[in-house]
């Protein structure tokens, strides 16, 4: 499946890459679209620790939030 790809791929990035924001948010959107919705958090909190500011990451976060109240 394409979306396990992105997630290894993204995690391989991010063993070489700590440090790389866009990882974690491509990551986080990969968790989310397989319904891990708390990797999918810890991704994107991660990434704005890291000061990665995106349009992408607040989307995604607040579709996690939403997601996750819908409950």
């Amino acid at each position: 499946e394409r979306v396990a790809e992105v997630v290894e791929a993204a995690s391989r990035l991010i063993l070489l890459e700590p440090d790389d924001g866009e990882a974690h948010v491509l990551r986080g959107a990969a968790h989310f679209l397989s319904g891990r919705n708390a990797e999918a958090m810890a991704d994107y909190r991660k990434a704005y620790v890291l000061d990665y500011r995106d349009a992408a990451l607040y989307d995604n976060y607040l579709e996690v939030l939403k997601k996750d109240r819908q409950c």
